[in-house]
């Protein structure tokens, strides 16, 4: 789907949003969406990190003792 764009079609797409959105709004969008990144990237980092010293903690064929055991 990508493919087919270039420079004129991107070009015209960021027109369409200025018109849309207004310059006076495009700053707070834009910050917004940086927000949103930076809290999506730190949950996806600490569910990696929880799960592998999950995976550390139990390994395979070794029986759970003590407060892990259930």
């Amino acid at each position: 789907m990508w493919q087919n764009i270039n420079g004129w079609h991107a070009l015209i797409i960021v027109a369409v949003i200025v018109l849309i959105f207004g310059t006076s709004r495009l700053p707070a969008l834009a910050q917004g969406l940086g927000q949103s990144l930076r809290i999506f990237r730190g949950a996806t980092r600490e569910n990696d990190s929880g799960e592998r010293q999950s995976e550390a903690g139990n390994t395979e064929g070794q029986p759970r003792t003590g407060e892990n055991a259930k």
